[in-house]
């Protein structure tokens, strides 16, 4: 027979407290289970075979069975008997349950209170349900539920001798488990005040055990963000290969093994070199339990945002300069055979200047190893080589932070064929080879873009190049050198203006025709007023009679642009 409490009028009833509010996971809780008798005074002592209390949420099922030597009331007439319940883990059916033993005989107008301490073991929230009261017979088996409902009286507490001690919570029969704080610490060691791109990162997390036993311990890491690159994870302490194994974007459940008490050991995160700025979030969660309670999952999470930017940014100046070989002549070229293992160029040759100034975007010091150029792709059937100009001191060049360097190569390109009038274009970068201001630092290599360099076209261009003369003092050679790379004869027009800055020999006004495929250099001799600062503007105008149009002046090495001309550099009566 099956009764429930809401069908009858019972003589027992019953209530269910916690003692407190909350708890933690692995910590001892305590709660009790009061029972009081109604019955008339001259009623018999009734026994229960068993209460079962169900609980909602995180705790587990408890069984109280009867038994009528252990820790039964020595004296019947008190009103109130308190029993410590001693319980143990036990399954029933594959449900795991607390089990204890207490006498479950309960006399008239007596409030017997069994008091239970249980440790928690999963967090989350958790409430008393109800008392199953089993009575077993040789006549029947009786089950009597009673449903623990919300009171507007407040909850007792029961102590030694009957002592009772208000309980005011809206829900005594309630119980909040908080998780167990973790004692484990995640740390970094050594972390740098920036990362950067195209240097492998490596950051060491240590793991501390603080508990008072020994841990167990799995850790959890996930590198998120667009295009996250595999991270590698060793563990300094171990020597299994199975250490090295562990790879990619999330890393679940490596096993960190056995951390002793106030010990600790270090995890090496491994992030390959990335091409791009980005930021990345770290997220990593230390999944451990304590040798003494391995039913106990103990979480301690952490996360950190690695930001990795640009060490270096630079702009970029692309000159024409004079190539100091002769041109071939479309009337008398005459181009070989190739060997069929490189193709052979026969065409009209060019020089140029790349000059590159790289700025540190670098919260630290680097030194910088090497700075090259590297040569991606020719366009319009050319061939082309560089040479390095400027040179880097032995042991690196120290780049501060906010600093800006220049560096320049020299650019040799020339024509397949002399046939060939099409545009060429050229695809370079920039590498910068540097690393970090530290003993045993890594090499690192930066690549910057460079913009595609126009190298060779059918227009003519005119070039300035300037030198000093070894005989006169303060005498400087202007050179104006025009070049015809079209299939047309082409005149131009040469006007030279006087200056008050200077004066000058050579022609002031006339023409010059220049047949296909080839150039010619027209020299004036300056002699200026001033020494070591710049003079000018220097006003050479250079037309093209046929189109009708001034053709710029472009400087080489020496000279300057500026807005109203073309710039000298003099240098002092010493240097000359």
């Amino acid at each position: 027979m099956v009764l429930h409490e809401k069908e009858v009028n019972s003589f027992l009833s019953a209530t269910y407290v916690f003692e407190h509010l909350e708890g933690k996971v692995g910590e001892l809780c305590s709660s009790q289970l009061a029972v009081t008798s109604s019955a008339m005074p001259t009623a018999a002592p009734v026994i229960m075979a068993e209460i079962k209390l169900n609980f909602e949420g995180s705790m587990k099922p408890l069984n109280l069975r009867h038994e009528p030597v252990a820790d039964a009331p020595s004296d019947h007439s008190r009103s109130v008997a308190l029993s410590k319940v001693t319980l143990s883990e036990t399954s029933e059916g594959g449900r795991a349950m607390l089990t204890g033993e207490s006498s479950l005989t309960f006399q008239p107008g007596q409030t017997r209170v069994f008091e239970f301490s249980s440790t928690l073991r999963e967090a989350g929230d958790a409430k008393a349900i109800s008392a199953t009261f089993l009575m077993t017979t040789d006549l029947f088996d009786l089950e009597y539920v009673h449903t623990f409902e919300q009171s507007s009286t407040p909850d007792v507490w029961w102590g030694e001798n009957a002592v009772k001690k208000r309980i005011v919570r809206l829900n005594a029969t309630a119980i909040t488990v908080l998780p167990k704080p973790p004692k484990l610490e995640l740390q970094f060691l050594g972390l740098c005040d920036q990362y950067y791109t195209n240097e492998q990162i490596v950051l060491r997390l240590e793991v501390v055990n603080e508990e008072d036993t020994d841990a167990i311990a799995n850790l959890d890491v996930r590198l998120l963000g667009d295009g996250a690159p595999t991270v590698r994870l060793h563990v300094a302490a171990s020597s299994s290969d199975d250490a090295d194994g562990q790879k990619g974007s999330e890393l679940a459940g490596t096993p960190l093994g056995t951390i002793a008490s106030a010990a600790s050991t270090i995890i090496e995160l491994s992030i390959p070199p990335v091409d791009l700025p980005a930021v990345y979030d770290i997220s990593m969660k230390a999944i451990y339990s304590l040798v003494s309670e391995l039913e106990i999952p103990i979480y301690r999470s952490m996360s950190m945002q690695l930001e990795v930017i640009n060490p270096f940014e630079a702009n970029y100046d692309f000159s024409p300069r004079i190539h100091p070989g002769p041109w071939p002549s479309l009337f008398t070229h005459v181009e070989g055979e190739d060997d069929g293992t490189e193709i052979q160029a026969h065409g009209l040759a060019q020089k140029w200047c790349l000059t590159a100034r790289y700025a540190s975007f670098a919260t630290d010091e680097l030194i910088v190893e090497d700075v090259d150029v590297q040569i991606l792709g020719m366009n319009g059937g050319i061939q082309c080589y560089t040479k390095k100009l400027t040179t880097i001191p032995e042991g690196g060049l120290r780049v501060a932070p906010k600093s800006l360097e220049e560096t320049q190569f020299e650019t040799f390109t020339q024509k397949i064929s002399l046939d060939d009038r099409g545009t060429a274009t050229l695809d370079v970068s920039l590498a910068i080879k540097w690393r970090r201001d530290g003993e045993g630092s890594p090499l690192n290599t930066t690549i910057l873009a460079v913009p595609r360099l126009l190298v060779s076209s059918s227009e003519p261009r005119v070039l300035a190049a300037v030198s000093y003369s070894t005989k006169i003092p303060s005498m400087i050679h202007f050179d104006v050198t025009i070049e015809n790379p079209s299939n047309h004869f082409l005149t131009f027009g040469i006007t030279m203006e006087p200056s008050e800055k200077f004066a000058f020999s050579g022609v002031k006004q006339s023409t010059l025709q220049l047949v296909p495929l080839s150039r010619k250099t027209m020299r004036f001799r300056l002699l200026p007023s001033v020494r070591g600062e710049w003079v000018g503007p220097i006003h050479c105008v250079i037309r093209d009679r046929y189109f009708q149009k001034v053709l710029k002046i472009a400087p080489t090495e020496g000279m300057r642009l500026d807005k109203e001309g073309i710039m000298v550099w003099v240098p002092p009566d010493d240097d000359f």
